[in-house]
């Protein structure tokens, strides 16, 4: 079985030289590009996940600080802001940070949490799925055919 990184040109894999071996093995040449997409979604969704992590820490230091400066939790009732589940890479920018977050009570803060939690979840949840679909294909592609080899 190939290596991952042989797909990954930015690796220095050659994706094309794997197309013309399973050419010469008379096997199916899509399943290179089938990999090839389904491990750039993977990275897409890997980078996703990265960021909802980064999203959650900075949730968790904003229910920090309020809670070392001793602010009241708020009203329990109260949902987090629609601006900010709509525009929610926006208001995790460093420079909207700090204007958009603070505003919100303890409470509407660790909603947010639960919810920056619950698309991490659905994002690894499709992670995984990906690489099992990834990997699959990956296993029916088979070496590249050494130039000696007589075809």
């Amino acid at each position: 079985m190939l290596d991952i990184n042989a797909f990954r040109i930015n690796k220095g894999g050659n994706p094309d030289a794997i197309r013309l071996s399973q050419g010469k093995r008379f096997a199916d040449v899509t399943l290179v590009d089938q990999v090839v997409e389904l491990d750039e979604q993977w990275k897409n969704l890997r980078s996703r996940l990265d960021t909802l992590n980064l999203y959650s820490r900075i949730v968790s230091t904003h229910v920090g600080q309020k809670k070392k400066a001793k602010q009241e939790e708020g009203d329990p009732t109260l949902p987090i802001p629609q601006h900010i589940i709509d525009q929610f890479d926006e208001v995790f920018k460093k420079e909207n940070q700090q204007g958009a977050l603070s505003l919100l009570s303890i409470s509407q803060l660790v909603k947010l949490s639960k919810y920056v939690k619950s698309e991490a979840e659905m994002c690894e949840k499709n992670l995984k799925e990906k690489i099992t679909e990834r990997d699959s294909k990956l296993h029916l592609i088979g070496n590249i055919v050494h130039p000696s080899v007589p075809i």
